[in-house]
C-alpha cells in the first residue's frame, strides 16, 4: 500500500524535477514531424511541443513511437501527436530498470497495426508512464501495465477497436506492485474496458470531470474486470455501459476484488443484451459497492446482481439509494447461486418487468440479506407473470429482507416464495395484486418467519399467507393479513400427505371474497392461530375451513384467545375429510347462523372439536354421512337454530336455547339439538318451554340411536 501512495505522487515529482533534468538531456530537433522513435536507452530524452512522430509501417520494436529502456526516462515538453502502423507497433512503452515516459502536456496517441498495436505499455517493474489530457485511439490494449510496471493517467480518452481498454496485468504474486491509475477518462472497448489480473490493481478516480465513463461492445466484454486476486477500486463518478451479449458492467472472478465507492451524484451501470448481467462475482470473487448506485439491464436472463461459487457482492446505499431494474424475461434483480452471497445495507430498491424475473433469488446455498432503513425502506416490485417478489427453493439457501416493501403485480407472482429454502422477514409489506398470487407461500420443506409484516393480496385465489407440501411458515409480532379477492384465504396450511405447519401469533386476518376463509386447513395441514381475529365479509365465507381425506391426513388446527367473525358464513366450516380442531379462550358469535357445519350432502367429513372456554353462538349441523364429536368445557353455546352432532360432551357448559322464532304455542318456533350420544358432566341445558298440558311445544335434547349418561342441569324458561 505504501508503494500505491507514492505512485500518486509520481506525476507532481516529474514535472518539479523536469528542469533539473535538462542538462543532462538529449533533446529531439525542434521540427514539426520526425519519422524516427524517440528510444531513451539508459539516457534522458526530452520532445518539443507539437512534435509529431510517425513510424509508418514499422513492426513490433522498431514501430514503436516512444520507448525508454535500462533506467531510461522520456519527458514531453508539450502537447505531442504519436502514430504507429506496423504489426505490434507500440505507442509508447516505459521498459526495463525502472525507465520513465513523462507525457504531460496533452496529445493524441494512434496504433493502427494489426497484432498487439498497444497505445502504453509500462512493460517491466519499475517501468512508469505518466500521462495527461491525451486522446489515444488504438488497434491494440489502449494501456496496459505488466510485471510490476506503472501508468498514472489523467484527464484522457481511450478508445480501442479490438482489444482491452485499461489492462493491469500481474505476475501472480501476492506482492506484485503492477498499477493502473486513471483520473477523469473515458474508456472504450469491445471486450474488457478495466481489467485487473494476477494481484494487480487499477485505480479510478475523478476530480474535474463528473465521472468516468467505462464502455465495451463486444460480447463476453466486462465493463471493469478484477480476476485471480486483480483489485479495481474506484472513487468519484463512475459510469459504465456495456452493449454485447454475455458482457456485464463489473465481474470479479477467482479472488478478485472490486470495490465502487460512493460519487457525487449516483454512479450508474447499465447492460443492454441477453446474459449481461449488471454485477457478477463468484468463484471467490468479491464487490462491494458504497453510496448511489443504479443497474440497469434490457436483455433475457440478464440479472441485475448475480453472485455464486462463494462469491460476495456488498453494497451499502448510505444516505442514498441502490436501484436495480430489470425489463427482460428471465431478468433477476438480485441471484445468488451456490454459496454465493449478496448483502444490502440501507435503501436498495428493485424493479423487475419481464415475466418469471424474480427480485430476489437464492438457490444452491445462495444467501441473500437485505437490511433496510426504517426511516426510507426498500422497495422490491415485480410486473411480470409468474414473477415472484422473494424466491428461494434449495434447503441451504435463505433470503433475509427487514424493512421492505415487497410487490407484485403479475399471475402467480408470489410476494414471497419459500420452495425448500428460508425466508425471514421483519418489518416489511408484502402485497400481491396478480389472481393465484400469494402473498407468503413456505413450500416442500421451505419455511418462513415473518415478523411485524404487513401482508394483502387482492387477485382471485391469491391467498394471503400460506403453508403448502411440507413447508412451515410462521407470523407474528404486529403483522396482519388482508386478501380482497374470491375465493383468497387469509391463512391456508395444505398438506397434500407431508407435515406442514402455519403458526399465526397477534395477526389479524381480514379477507372479503367470496369463498374467502380467513383460515383453512386442507389436505392434513396444521394451523395454529392466537391472541387475534380471523374475519370474513364474503358471501360463503367461513372464519375457519378444512376439507381433506383420510389419505392426505388429518387436518389440525388449534385456536387460542381467537375471534372469529363471518356475517356470511358458518365460523368453522368442515367440509370434507378428518379434523382435530381445539379453541381455548375464544369466541365465535357472529356467522351466518351456523357456528359449526360438518360435511355437505356431497362429501363427508370426520371431527373431533374440544371448546374450552370459549363462547359459541348459531347452530351446530352435520351432514349426513359425516360425524361430528364435539366437547364443551367450561364453555357457553347460545344455540339459534335447530342442531345436530354425533356425540356430544357437555362438561360444566351452558348450552342455551335461544328464545321462540316465532308464535310461542307452536313447536315450530322452538328448536331441538338431537346428538346420537350425550355426555354430560355438570353442565346445563337452558330450555325454553310453553307451560301447559302435556305435549305443550319446548325446546327439546333428542338422544338418537346412541346413549345419554352423566348428570346435565336443566334450567327451564317459561315462554307462557
Amino acid at each position: 500500500m505504501k508503494k500505491n501512495c507514492k505512485a500518486r505522487l509520481r506525476p507532481n515529482y516529474f514535472q518539479t524535477a523536469f528542469h533539473q533534468l535538462l542538462l543532462a538531456t538529449t533533446a529531439l530537433a525542434p521540427i514539426g514531424a520526425i519519422a524516427q522513435q524517440v528510444d531513451a536507452n539508459g539516457t534522458t530524452q526530452t520532445i518539443p511541443a507539437n512534435t509529431t512522430i510517425n513510424t509508418g509501417a514499422a513492426g513490433g520494436s522498431s514501430g514503436t513511437a516512444v520507448k525508454a529502456e535500462n533506467g531510461g526516462v522520456v519527458n514531453a515538453l508539450g502537447p505531442v501527436t504519436l502514430i504507429t502502423g506496423g504489426d505490434s507497433a507500440q505507442g509508447v512503452v516505459a521498459g526495463s530498470g525502472g525507465s520513465t515516459i513523462n507525457l504531460l502536456q496533452g496529445g493524441t496517441l494512434t496504433t493502427t497495426g494489426p497484432g498487439s498495436a498497444y497505445g502504453m505499455w509500462a512493460a517491466a517493474a519499475g517501468s512508469t508512464l505518466n500521462v495527461a489530457n491525451f486522446t489515444v485511439n488504438t488497434t491494440g490494449t489502449s494501456a496496459i501495465a505488466q510485471g510490476g510496471g506503472s501508468i498514472t493517467i489523467s484527464n484522457s480518452d481511450l478508445t480501442t477497436s479490438t482489444a482491452f481498454g485499461l489492462h493491469s496485468l500481474g505476475t501472480n504474486s501476492p506482492t506484485d506492485t503492477t498499477t493502473i491509475r486513471a483520473t477523469d477518462v473515458s474508456v472504450t472497448a469491445p471486450q474488457q474496458a478495466v481489467e485487473a489480473y494476477g494481484y494487480a490493481h487499477v485505480f479510478l478516480d475523478t476530480a474535474q470531470r463528473a465521472n468516468n465513463r467505462i464502455t465495451t461492445t463486444g460480447s463476453g466484454a466486462e465493463g471493469i474486470l478484477a480476476q485471480q486476486h486483480g483489485v479495481v477500486q474506484t472513487t468519484g463518478g463512475l459510469v459504465i455501459e456495456t452493449s454485447g451479449t454475455s458482457s456485464p458492467g463489473i465481474q470479479s472472478i477467482n479472488n478478485g476484488s472490486v470495490s465502487i465507492g460512493a460519487g457525487p451524484a449516483v454512479n450508474t451501470i447499465t447492460t443492454h443484451a441477453d446474459a449481461a448481467y449488471g454485477i457478477q462475482a463468484y468463484l471467490s470473487g468479491t464487490v462491494q459497492t458504497t453510496g448511489s448506485l443504479a443497474i440497469s439491464t434490457a436483455g433475457q436472463f440478464a440479472q441485475g446482481l448475480d453472485v455464486s461459487s462463494a462469491g460476495l457482492i456488498s453494497m451499502d446505499s448510505g444516505s442514498g439509494a441502490v436501484t436495480i431494474t430489470t425489463t427482460g424475461q428471465n431478468s433477476v434483480g438480485i441471484y445468488a447461486n451456490n454459496q454465493g452471497v449478496a448483502q444490502g445495507t440501507g435503501k436498495v430498491d428493485i424493479n423487475t418487468a419481464g415475466a418469471s424475473g424474480h427480485g430476489v433469488v437464492a438457490t444452491g446455498g445462495g444467501i441473500v440479506t437485505l437490511t433496510g432503513n426504517s426511516a426510507n425502506p426498500s422497495t422490491i416490485l415485480t410486473k411480470g407473470d409468474f414473477s415472484n417478489g422473494l424466491f428461494t427453493d434449495t434447503a441451504s439457501s435463505s433470503i433475509t429482507v427487514s424493512n421492505s416493501s415487497i410487490s407484485t403485480l403479475g399471475l402467480q407472482a408470489y410476494g414471497a416464495n419459500a420452495s425448500a429454502g428460508k425466508v425471514a422477514l421483519s418489518s416489511a409489506v408484502v402485497s400481491t395484486t396478480g389472481p393465484s398470487a400469494i402473498g407468503l407461500a413456505a413450500v416442500s420443506q421451505g419455511t418462513i418467519n415473518a415478523i411485524d409484516t404487513k401482508v394483502s393480496t387482492s387477485g382471485d385465489n391469491s391467498v394471503g399467507a400460506s403453508a403448502q407440501f411440507g413447508g412451515a411458515l410462521t407470523i407474528s409480532g404486529n403483522s396482519s393479513v388482508t386478501t380482497s379477492g374470491a375465493n383468497a384465504f387469509g391463512l391456508r396450511s395444505q398438506g397434500g400427505g407431508t407435515p406442514t405447519t402455519l403458526t399465526a401469533s397477534t395477526v389479524p386476518v381480514t379477507t372479503s371474497g367470496a369463498g374467502a376463509h380467513a383460515a383453512a386447513t386442507i389436505d392434513g395441514g396444521t394451523l395454529s392461530f392466537s391472541d387475534s381475529t380471523l374475519s370474513t365479509s364474503g358471501s360463503n365465507a367461513a372464519a375457519f375451513y378444512a376439507s381433506g381425506s383420510a389419505a392426505t391426513g388429518v387436518n389440525t388446527a388449534t385456536l387460542t384467545n381467537t375471534t372469529l367473525k363471518s356475517p356470511l358464513g358458518p365460523s368453522f366450516n368442515v367440509e370434507s375429510g378428518p379434523a382435530n380442531i381445539t379453541v381455548v379462550n375464544s369466541t365465535a358469535v357472529e356467522n351466518n347462523g351456523l357456528w359449526l357445519q360438518v360435511g355437505t350432502a356431497a362429501q363427508t367429513a370426520d371431527l373431533n372439536i374440544s371448546v374450552d372456554p370459549s363462547t359459541l353462538t348459531g347452530a351446530a349441523v352435520t351432514a349426513a354421512g359425516s360425524t361430528s364429536n364435539v366437547t364443551l368445557a367450561d364453555s357457553q353455546w347460545n344455540m339459534t337454530g335447530n342442531s345436530n352432532v354425533t356425540t356430544l360432551n357437555n362438561i360444566r357448559s351452558q348450552i342455551l336455547f335461544s328464545a321462540p322464532g316465532g308464535a310461542i304455542d307452536q313447536q315450530s318456533s322452538y328448536k331441538t339439538l338431537t346428538a346420537v350420544n350425550y355426555q354430560g358432566q355438570g353442565g346445563t341445558l337452558g330450555l325454553n318451554t310453553y307451560l301447559g298440558a302435556d305435549g305443550s311445544p319446548s325446546d327439546r335434547l333428542v338422544v338418537d340411536g346412541g346413549a345419554a349418561s352423566g348428570s346435565t342441569n336443566l334450567r327451564i324458561s317459561n315462554t307462557g
